[in-house]
């Protein structure tokens, strides 16, 4: 691309190295096999999980109104994915501190809690970065390069490292952690060089920056129109983390499927979202967020449901319906509308906090269905002979929960007014990070 802008080739070269750095130390694949590796039951692995999203979660809310104003975008970009990616390195360090498996899991948590606060708060910075350096009059097509490059290569190059973990998954605890450790560090030492390249930026002394007060994080959540959306958000969150918080191990341990074979299929499907998130985004500037969230949520419950069955093909039927709760046909539909909606029902100049709370709301209720269902599921676990058996009952309750949800969208403010075209084509950037990890 030798037309393009110094700056804007700085853009795309950051996003191409971060997406490796992160392809391994952001990919719960990889950690799900650690945290197995160390015998950490599901109510451990919810606990977890449930509480590396919702206190980063919070503190992004709390700080939304601030971020924008102190023009260190750069550098919070820069330093805190340094810290994202060699900070996962202390997972393979504590097997050797303690055998206590209460001790191993809020040790766990307390490394993905910190490590999860930096890309949240990273993320609205880079958000930040790209609105000034990418000409508005071709905002549409750089945001669908940046989107490719920004996904694609990490979910690709996943696919040979996790074939490389799986030749040493049956060895001892050191062969193991020894090649993890490989693994995430020399996939790591991408950043060092994303970081450089994020750093020489320009400051954008004169880019207009919202007006907001700490008071303002309120505002979504007096919102009565807002306030419903968020209630979707809520129950919608709640039934994807049931899903995905668990879905390696049950992919795993129970349908004996490799991390290779997930990992191509994850690369598939993730080349599919792409693919079909402009069809999702010109249907709902067409007809409204409100009128196709149900049809999504519906694809998403026949998704779940195949769950139920056994073997390959099962499988592929959920990962092209809804594959982790959030990428496929419609997985990556709900995501794209409900992102469509925090957008179009937003007050404007108020736009970062309301994205805030969207996201706060979310991370509560992964939080819940994490660790809530970490006990239910533990539970049919411990009670029910086969385990293939408690994961039917388990996905089979997330399935009914998305066939409420779907009823419950009639309460959604209608959304048919058509939005500024610049304006949509950001929130879609904005969905494609929500879609592939807010944590990444």
């Amino acid at each position: 691309m030798p037309d393009l802008h110094h700056n804007l080739r700085k853009i795309y070269t950051f996003h191409f190295f971060n997406n490796i750095a992160i392809c391994v130390v952001s990919n719960f694949l990889f950690l799900d096999r650690i945290f197995l590796r160390m015998g950490l039951n599901m109510q451990q692995f919810g606990a977890i999980k449930g509480f590396s999203y919702l206190l980063p979660m919070g503190i992004n809310l709390l700080l939304s109104p601030f971020i924008g104003r102190f023009n260190r975008e750069r550098e919070i970009v820069g330093i805190g994915y340094l810290i994202r990616v060699f900070m996962p390195l202390l997972f393979l360090i504590l097997p050797n501190l303690s055998s206590d498996k209460s001790v191993l899991a809020a040790a766990a948590a307390v490394i993905l809690i910190t490590v999860h606060v930096f890309p949240i708060i990273s993320n609205n910075c880079i958000q930040l970065l790209v609105r000034s350096n990418v000409p508005q009059n071709m905002l549409g097509m750089h945001l669908s390069r940046i989107t490719v490059i920004w996904t694609l290569p990490g979910f690709l190059l996943a696919i040979p490292l996790s074939w490389i973990l799986d030749m040493h998954a049956a060895g001892s605890d050191r062969e193991f952690y020894r090649t993890m450790f490989f693994i995430m560090f020399s996939t790591g030492l991408f950043e060092i060089i994303a970081s450089f390249i994020i750093m020489r930026l320009p400051r954008q002394h004169s880019a207009k920056r919202p007006d907001l007060r700490f008071k303002d994080i309120l505002l979504p959540f007096r919102n009565k129109g807002f306030r419903n959306l968020l209630q979707v958000i809520l129950v919608f969150s709640i039934l994807n983390s049931m899903v995905m918080a668990f879905i390696n191990p049950y992919l795993l341990n129970v349908q004996g499927i490799s991390m290779t074979f997930i990992s191509a299929i994850s690369a598939a499907v993730s080349l599919l979202s792409i693919l079909v998130l402009p069809f999702w985004g010109k249907l709902a500037d067409r007809v409204g967020g409100k009128n196709i969230h149900r049809i999504a949520v519906i694809g998403l419950a026949v998704g779940i449901f195949a769950l139920l069955g056994k073997g390959v093909v099962f499988i592929l039927i959920y990962a092209l319906f809804a594959w982790e709760g959030q990428r496929g046909l419609f997985g990556s539909g709900i995501y794209s509308t409900q992102q469509f909606m925090v957008f179009s029902q937003s007050e404007e100049a108020k736009r970062p906090v309301f994205f805030a709370a969207s996201t706060f709301v979310f991370g509560f209720g992964w939080f819940f269905g994490s660790f809530f269902g970490g006990f239910l599921l533990e539970w049919n676990l411990q009670n029910l002979s086969n385990p293939m058996t408690a994961y039917r009952i388990f996905f089979g309750i997330c399935g009914m929960g998305c066939i409420l949800l779907a009823g419950f969208t009639r309460f959604l403010a209608d959304d048919r007014k058509k939005r500024n075209a610049r304006g949509m084509r950001i929130a879609m950037y904005r969905t494609v990070r929500t879609l592939f990890g807010r944590t990444r």
